[in-house]
């Protein structure tokens, strides 16, 4: 009798919200996705309210409808495309949830869904050398609305970036 083979299971996708993705295309740097985490998914009312807008979604971003399961306690409240992107992060173990607002990710975090927002992507792309300079992309998030830390906290992460150079 031989012995069993396992085969490696494929790793599972980093899910993406609407608001993320918006930010992103927004800076024109949807790809730190898939140059970051390889698999990346999103919900599906989040794609159709993107491609909506008239927003381009790529081949290698794998749109799914998430199951209804039941949601922690602290994001039963949580609704629109932010639910399903909780749901489909919650269903396929996401080892990262790209999400923004600080109320909805502090609850995602208290609720044990490992998350980032945009401007920790950009920065931990930085530090990993995906991208040459943060600052500048920082900036435009802020130039076009995006919700930013507050403005003391922008002005610590600012100055640290430039030490970092």
């Amino acid at each position: 009798m031989s012995a069993p083979t396992f085969s490696k299971p494929s790793p599972a996708a980093a899910v993406v919200a609407e608001s993320t993705w918006r930010a992103l295309a927004s800076i024109r740097h949807e790809h730190l996705l898939r140059e970051m985490f390889g698999s990346v998914a999103m919900a599906q009312a989040a794609a159709r309210a993107v491609q909506a807008d008239g927003l381009a979604l790529p081949e290698w971003l794998e749109v799914r409808e998430p199951p209804e399961i039941e949601l922690p306690p602290r994001l039963a409240r949580v609704e629109g495309s932010d639910r399903d992107t909780i749901l489909l992060a919650l269903h396929l173990h996401a080892p990262m949830t790209l999400l923004e607002g600080k109320a909805l990710l502090e609850k995602a975090k208290l609720s044990f869904i490992k998350s980032m927002s945009t401007v920790a992507l950009i920065v931990q792309a930085y530090q990993t050398g995906q991208i040459r300079a943060a600052k500048p992309l920082l900036v435009a998030l802020e130039r076009k609305g995006h919700e930013m830390p507050p403005p003391e906290q922008m002005a610590a992460l600012l100055a640290a970036l430039d030490r970092l150079q």
